[in-house]
């Protein structure tokens, strides 16, 4: 594994350029390997908008107007002072992303709090999951199960049997009839575990979670629940909690599994016309959908990730996860991108420490995508350096 310090304590902001949406065509090769160290941060500056004023936007929107260029209404605001990160209390924050294939399964510690976001389909747990988890030395505080599909709550009986989990939040789907034909034997599993553990899960709501932790904040951003299925029940996907993290000045989205109907839906509620989007920008992303070409441009550019992290596994070809369009997408708008789909231990982790430094610990052998699909058959796998 390789530890970078990715993040520079002090940033200024200057302007640059918005972000494009065109996409390229894929070499065999993607990216260029990646440098081995040194600070994690490559091209032109990220645009941040959070030392504008109102002032300052109009004036570049009405100077765009009368000009006629564009690019002026996308640059950012010069600010004239450095602005520090805020300081957590409780010491540096990590965030795990588990290789549990094609499947999500995160854990977030800070100082005694522990917090998994989805637990991975069912047999991932013997040098996966259940290895993560044992860094976790007293109880589970939080438990988010994003969204009813069994790659995310597929172990969350097994999670509960081996820890004391306090508190689970759902976004209120079940599965089984009527909704299914049968009733989904992973998720008996987790029906079955709640009663046995005496849990009640409680359905998410938009809004700040409460949190133990000074300087941690933790907000539901979206709550799914609107979108009927289709026949094959695509539309769980778009049902998935979202949710932000904030610690120590650095904001990370895990954005579910949403594709181009939830996505477009966040950006029309928080953003407008704003791009970056202040309420959506994020220093990193967890990719949606273990990298599917589905999902929304304009969401992509209303977060302006600097680093990004799609969950997939070393090629899976059930669903031909990942694929290059995500990837291509991310790396055109700047971002460093990592993946769990490396051959072997795929973890990828991050720590924020309390004065917002961002330090990578990632796999030495490199990540894949897909390059399309034919019928049933993954066409590919190209290959790209973490970073």
């Amino acid at each position: 594994m390789i530890n970078r310090n990715s993040m520079l304590s002090l940033v200024l902001l200057v302007g640059c350029s918005g972000p494009t949406s065109q996409l390229v065509q894929p070499a065999p090769e993607l990216t260029p390997p990646v440098e081995k160290a040194g600070p994690a941060r490559s091209g032109a500056p990220r645009c941040h908008l959070s030392c504008c004023t109102p002032e300052i936007l109009v004036l570049q929107e009405n100077t765009a107007a009368e000009t006629g260029d564009r690019s002026i209404a996308n640059e950012c605001c010069i600010c004239e002072e450095l602005v520090e990160p805020m300081q957590a209390d409780d010491g540096p924050l990590k965030i795990t992303f588990v290789d549990v294939d094609e499947g999500d399964a995160i854990l977030i510690q800070v100082g005694q709090f522990d917090a998994l976001i989805d637990t991975g389909s069912d047999g991932k747990w013997d040098g996966q999951l259940g290895r993560v988890l044992e860094s976790v030395s007293g109880p589970l505080e939080l438990l988010v199960l994003t969204h009813p599909y069994a790659d995310h709550y597929g172990q969350a009986d097994e999670v509960m049997t081996a820890l004391e989990v306090e508190r689970i939040i759902t976004n209120g789907e079940s599965r089984g009839p009527p909704r299914d034909d049968k009733q989904i034997a992973a998720f008996q599993d987790f029906l079955d575990a709640l009663a046995s553990e005496g849990v009640t899960p409680e359905v998410g709501a938009i809004g700040t979670l409460p949190s133990p932790i000074a300087g941690l904040k933790l907000e539901v951003l979206a709550t799914g629940g609107r979108e009927a299925d289709t026949s094959d029940g695509s539309n769980t996907n778009n049902d998935g909690l979202v949710l932000m993290l904030t610690y120590a000045g650095k904001k990370v989205l895990f954005a579910a599994d949403v594709e181009e109907v939830a996505g477009a839906q966040l950006v029309t509620k928080h953003c407008g016309e704003a791009t970056p989007c202040p309420a959506l920008n994020a220093d990193l992303l967890k990719v949606p959908h273990h990298g599917s070409k589905h999902f929304d441009q304009g969401f992509f550019e209303a977060v302006s990730p600097r680093f990004a992290v799609i969950s997939a596994g070393f090629h899976t070809e059930q669903h031909c996860l990942p694929r290059q369009e995500s990837y291509q997408a991310l790396k055109l708008l700047g971002a460093k991108v990592f993946s769990t789909s490396a051959e072997g231990n795929g973890d990828v982790s991050v720590v924020i420490s309390p004065d917002g430094n961002m330090n990578w610990d990632f796999p030495d052998n490199p990540a894949f995508v897909w390059e399309s699909q034919q019928g049933r058959r993954c066409v590919g796998p190209l290959v790209f350096d973490q970073g």
